[in-house]
């Protein structure tokens, strides 16, 4: 089967936030910077003759989670109590799956990390996750926001690394976006992530400012 992912404008803004945010000034702690963070994904997805598509419409970030800057830890008790709310107040939209996000100190650190691949690590957390696959109707979806600081100050449109990789720059920053989805074949969790043609992402333009560095002065 073949996937169609898409992430609405909103969903974009607040995982760049989350991202930078968490990238910048870390969780609060003094000198815990460049740190990952996490959040979940609701949408809704539709069956097509030529592939599913997936469609990403509100995301919320697991403040509960611990952070670090080689993992975060989610509590799985907040993923159950943010769709509770969700399934009482927009019960329209069923929960897709999650995100987190890999810092890197440079662009060439990025490079060589690989960043805008799942981890073992991930891919295994994502098998394993129960709740997520009852939740998803076994299509879970996984997503890294990758973000390393850069030389060049400016903004760029979305362009793509690949079929589930795109990547953009925001200010001194450069963003790259990834998807992965999971599906049962013979009777097996698998997940198309690494090098998939199977999964296609998309996210729509944004409008694009002269490009200044962001003023991080209190």
């Amino acid at each position: 089967m073949n996937y169609s992912v898409t992430v609405s404008d909103s969903v974009l803004r607040s995982m760049t936030m989350a991202a930078l945010e968490a990238y910048i000034l870390g969780d609060g702690r003094r000198g815990k910077t460049r740190l990952e963070t996490s959040g979940l994904l609701w949408g809704y997805v539709r069956q097509r003759e030529d592939a599913t598509h997936i469609h990403v419409e509100q995301t919320s970030i697991l403040l509960s989670s611990r952070r670090h800057q080689d993992w975060v830890d989610f509590n799985p008790v907040a993923t159950k109590l943010k769709n509770s709310v969700m399934a009482e107040w927009a019960p329209h939209l069923s929960l897709l799956g999650d995100f987190h996000t890999h810092p890197y100190e440079s662009r060439q650190d990025h490079v060589f990390n690989q960043g805008a691949k799942f981890s073992d690590a991930d891919i295994e957390s994502v098998l394993n996750y129960d709740y997520l696959w009852e939740e998803s109707n076994n299509l879970p979806l996984q997503m890294i926001m990758s973000v390393a600081e850069v030389e060049r100050v400016r903004n760029s449109e979305p362009r793509r690394n690949s079929r589930n990789v795109i990547r953009f720059n925001f200010k001194q920053y450069r963003i790259w976006l990834t998807a992965g989805v999971g599906e049962i074949r013979k009777g097996e969790r698998i997940f198309l992530g690494n090098g998939t043609r199977k999964v296609f992402l998309s996210v729509d333009r944004f409008p694009l400012s002269p490009p200044e560095r962001i003023d991080l002065t209190a």
